[in-house]
């Protein structure tokens, strides 16, 4: 089995194309990347493409923008977490009902979990239901 640096959160990942979400945090984790991978749930890239979307119906980018920071993600060592380990009926529904966070969410804990490794996330909600599950935290504050 492969050895991931953490669970990639969009949160984090989109701080690492738009200048106005930078932090010098995100950028470290970016950064881990030369030296490794990271991996993500199965939801992650349906999360990316959405705010790749959202942000050209907000007029903040161009479309050919866009596809240049997809291509620029799809060249960065992410795997997307494609086992069969992960119940979304059963195991991530529970870990959702248990934090309070939606299902999606969940799967980000679920994996973190699984893997028995951190967590990368900017969203308040989610970092805090992870360290209630015993997860480490980046970037740590």
């Amino acid at each position: 089995m492969m050895t991931y640096h953490y669970v990639l959160d969009c949160s984090v990942a989109m701080t690492w194309f738009f200048d106005d979400e930078y932090t010098a945090s995100t950028d470290a984790l970016k950064e881990m990347l030369r030296n490794g991978s990271v991996i993500v749930p199965t939801i992650w890239p349906f999360e990316v493409a959405n705010v790749l979307w959202s942000t050209e119906r907000q007029k903040r980018i161009k479309p050919y923008q866009s596809e240049k920071i997809k291509h620029l993600i799809q060249k960065l060592p992410i795997e997307v977490d494609n086992h069969l380990e992960s119940d979304p009926l059963g195991n991530t529904l529970e870990l959702a009902r248990e934090y309070d966070i939606s299902v999606y969410d969940a799967s980000y804990v679920d994996l973190s979990l699984r893997l028995g490794i951190p967590l990368a996330s900017l969203d308040n909600k989610l970092r805090t239901a992870a360290t209630s599950a015993g997860i480490p935290i980046l970037p740590s504050y």
